[in-house]
């Protein structure tokens, strides 16, 4: 009987068996993943893997780590499958997430205006203060996204410069100056 090597069994070969592993991440597709678990259906009973070895080959011929394998039987195992709605759900968890699933965070605008001016300077020092105003309860902002929400328009940036205050004498001085140079 031949002896199978799998990758992600420990060798004691030396450091060559240990360069042949791959290191970069496949996604599975979800009907990959739906593939997998009717296998591991097919090799259980009673909700238990008939053989120990079957997780490996599974993980070799799908080209994914056996780490991935046994995640998905164990979220098989959690379902009822008598029940539609476990059924639907498990579908849903096994399927990949595509893009950004998180709910937008309200800018709160009052809280914003409530902050002194001399401490709106930076990014980070507004993101403290919100922090620090709602004892941080309030999540949602930080540092990047009070950048994202400066560049979407929901505030804008306001000069830090002293200006010098014009009196009278000034302002005719650069009349004068201006007059001078037409």
């Amino acid at each position: 009987m031949e002896e199978r090597k799998y990758e992600n069994e420990p060798s004691n070969e030396g450091e060559e068996e240990n360069e042949k592993v791959k290191s970069t991440r496949k996604h599975l597709s979800d009907e990959s993943k739906q593939g997998i678990f009717s296998m591991l259906l097919l090799h259980s009973t009673q909700g238990k893997l008939n053989n120990r070895k079957v997780c490996y080959d599974i993980a070799l011929k799908y080209g994914c780590s056996v780490d991935v394998v046994r995640r998905i039987w164990a979220e098989g195992k959690k379902i009822d499958a008598s029940n539609p709605e476990d059924l639907k759900s498990f579908q849903e968890r096994l399927k990949r997430k595509r893009g950004n699933n998180q709910k937008p965070v309200p800018f709160e605008e009052n809280l914003f205006k409530s902050i002194p001016r001399h401490k709106r300077r930076s990014f980070r020092s507004i993101a403290y203060e919100f922090h620090e105003a709602t004892n941080g309860k309030l999540k949602g902002h930080s540092k990047s996204s009070l950048q994202r929400k400066f560049k979407g328009g929901k505030f804008k940036r306001h000069s830090n410069a002293i200006k010098p205050s014009l009196t009278m004498y000034n302002t005719n001085v650069l009349v004068l100056i201006g007059k001078k140079e037409h």
